[in-house]
């Protein structure tokens, strides 16, 4: 994962692997990604041992699953301009 930046004529590169607040983010994001799976599948579980109601299980995975992808977006966003 190198990435190249242009600073007036000189071409500079970088590793992010020697970043080290990259590698705190990837690390935090390792072990909350799993839990944060988890942890959405016992909702869903739950959620239709309780009810047996398909519609309230989709409506769940669906509410669950959109705030995820907005947030991955807008941080996205984000860290591309600092």
């Amino acid at each position: 994962m190198d990435t190249t930046i242009k600073q007036g004529k000189a071409i500079e590169k970088f590793s992010l692997m020697k970043n080290r607040n990259y590698l705190f983010l990837l690390l935090s994001a390792s072990f909350s990604a799993p839990g944060y799976y988890v942890y959405l599948l016992g909702c869903e579980w739950l959620m239709l041992s309780l009810s047996d109601n398909r519609f309230y299980f989709g409506m769940l995975f669906f509410c669950s699953c959109s705030t995820k992808i907005i947030i991955f977006d807008n941080r996205g966003g984000c860290s591309q301009t600092v």
